[in-house]
This record gives C-alpha cells, structure tokens and sequence, in this order.
C-alpha cells in the first residue's frame, strides 16, 4: 500500500535513526578521548571544506531550476547556499583560533586541491549527493538533503556537546542547527514528490548505499565502536565485521581513559571580524 508523502517522510526517518545515532555515538568517543589538538584541525580541515562542496552542490539544484518552480523552495535552497557559506567561514575561524596561525590564500588553495583529490574526496558526504544523481534529479536530491543534512546536522551537535570550549561549541551549535533545517527542506521535497509507489520505491532503493557510505565516512574520520556498528549492522545489515574494519584500515575503539568533554588550548585568539553577513544571524 503506497503511503502519503508525510507518512513515507515519517518511515524514512525511523529507517535512518540507527545511522544518526551510530554517527552520534562515534563522533562523541572520537572528541571525549582527548584527540590532539592537531589532529582534531585536520578533522576540521575536512569539515570545512566538505560545507565548500555544499555549496557548490546546492548552487548547481537551484540554478537548474525551471522558471516554474516553486517560489519557496526557490528561498529555501537560495537560504542553505548562503549557510554553508556561513559554515565554512565559521569553521575556518574555529580552526585559525586552534591552531593559533590564519590560512593564507595560497595554504587553502593547495589544501582545497588535496581535499578535492579523487582519493580524498569520497571521504565527505558531499561527494554523495553526486553519486546518487542528485543533480538530475530531484527525487535523490531530496532524500539526500533530508538524510545527509540531517545525519550532519547530529554530528555537528554532537561536537558541541562534547568539545567543552565556548567558542567551537557555540559555533557548532549553530551549525548544527542549520543543519537540521536543510534536513527539513529535503523532507518538504520528499512529502511533496514521494507520493507514488515507484517513487517511494526509488528513494528506499538508494537508502541502504547511503546509509552504508554515510557510516564508513563517519567511522573513517572519528572512531570505529563496537556499539555504533552493532547499530548500524543491525539495521541495515551492512558487514561491519573484524575483516571488513581491516580492510577499510579501522580498529576497534580502545579508549585511553575516562571519557570526558574534550577541552582544547586553542593557540590563538577568536577575533570576529567585521563583515557584511552575521554567521550567527536567523
């Protein structure tokens, strides 16, 4: 029996809680496991540029858009554009406030080439929107705002409530509440074109390919915990076993000690720049 568009919106949010809560759970033991402090820049290198590729990526949708689209939609996806511009500035700040030192151009130049490398981009989930179709059409564009933007939007709130340092976690804050937003103009989307059988069928086609993509780039940028795979196994039935986490190059996680909110030295000082557009603004 085919669902209305708000109850298939309903089931696909029920079938990809396992995956949000797995992302939670490692994305916390990664940070309450006292991560060096450079290493954790790195892992932000990745985040910022990954909100870079959303960009582009949602600037593609709305610019492919028919004159006869929706004028709200049109505000939305025109909103998220300039969030994840919001994003990648803000996270770029956290991370010139850790390290101490501010990206010259030719240092982001050349860290943009090395995050863009065909080995590397795949660890984004922006890569994913791509890989689904997502720019042809706009059925997997809107499972991916919904699913992608919405796991994002746990795993930023997730470093905010376990990094304690009231800089990076007021920021992630709001970027995870962004986020969530982005998820719920992917679920309008989907409630509006999700209403047939064959579309209904489409979208949980293409779930199980996110959802194993979306775990492996979570566990390969944070920690591999048996608790978060026994998850995500169950659920989806993905091999999360001893021999798939040595092929991916994973090993079980082993905390050091008690796990506690990370509390980082930053080596610089956060100085907000006067600028035209308020990161923190509605």
């Amino acid at each position: 029996m085919t669902m209305t568009g708000k109850e298939f919106v309903a089931h696909v949010a029920a079938t990809i809680e396992p995956l949000f809560r797995a992302s939670e759970i490692q994305t916390q033991a990664y940070f309450r496991n006292q991560p060096d402090l450079d290493e954790a820049i790195f892992h932000f290198k990745r985040r910022m540029f990954n909100e870079r590729m959303n960009i582009v990526e949602i600037s593609k949708t709305l610019a492919a858009m028919p004159a006869s689209a929706d004028p709200t939609q049109l505000k939305l996806l025109a909103k998220q554009v300039l969030d994840e511009a919001k994003h990648y500035d803000m996270v770029k700040n956290v991370i010139e406030y850790l390290s101490g030192e501010a990206f010259s151009d030719q240092e982001l130049e050349a860290e943009f080439a090395w995050q863009m490398d065909e080995k590397n981009v795949k660890a984004k989930g922006a890569s994913l929107f791509e890989e689904i179709g997502g720019h042809e059409d706009e059925l997997m564009a809107a499972v991916y705002q919904f699913v992608a933007e919405g796991r994002a939007g746990r795993v930023w709130n997730a470093m905010a409530t376990s990094i304690a340092d009231p800089i990076v976690s007021r920021t992630y804050a709001k970027i995870a509440k962004d986020e969530t937003f982005h998820s719920h103009i992917g679920a309008r989307t989907l409630e509006r074109l999700a209403v047939t059988e064959e579309a209904q069928a489409r979208v949980l086609a293409v779930i199980p390919q996110m959802t194993e993509r979306m775990y492996w780039i979570n566990c390969m940028g944070t920690e591999a915990t048996r608790e978060a795979a026994a998850l995500v196994e169950g659920a989806y039935g993905h091999d999360l076993g001893e021999d798939k986490m040595s092929e991916m190059g994973k090993t079980w996680f082993e905390p050091k000690g008690e796990l506690v909110d990370w509390v980082p030295t930053p080596r610089g000082q956060f100085e907000q720049e006067e600028s035209a557009v308020d990161n923190f603004a509605q």
